[in-house]
């Protein structure tokens, strides 16, 4: 269970698969294409009609929720929804 949220925590469901470079000194193409296709979808049954909440500390460009999101919504009936600390632009 999440402090903040009190919603139910899943750490398993997505995976990153394949590593990649640092996003720290690269443009906002770059990024997207340095997370794209790298997560993969673990447990999909128990995520089907689900609202999930995608969480990141930092969004700088939003390349990484973008692509976690782009695999997720691969899951029938899934409903996504962000939530951040922190965006820089």
């Amino acid at each position: 269970m999440g402090k903040i949220t009190a919603m139910a925590l899943n750490l398993t469901s997505i995976k990153k698969e394949l590593k990649t470079a640092s996003q720290t000194k690269k443009g906002r193409f770059e990024r997207f294409e340095n997370v794209t296709n790298t997560f993969t979808l673990v447990h999909t049954d128990q995520l089907k009609g689900k609202h999930i909440q995608l969480v990141d500390d930092v969004v700088t460009t939003g390349s990484t929720l973008e692509a976690c999101a782009n695999t997720l919504r691969k899951i029938e009936g899934v409903k996504l929804s962000l939530l951040t600390i922190s965006a820089t632009y």
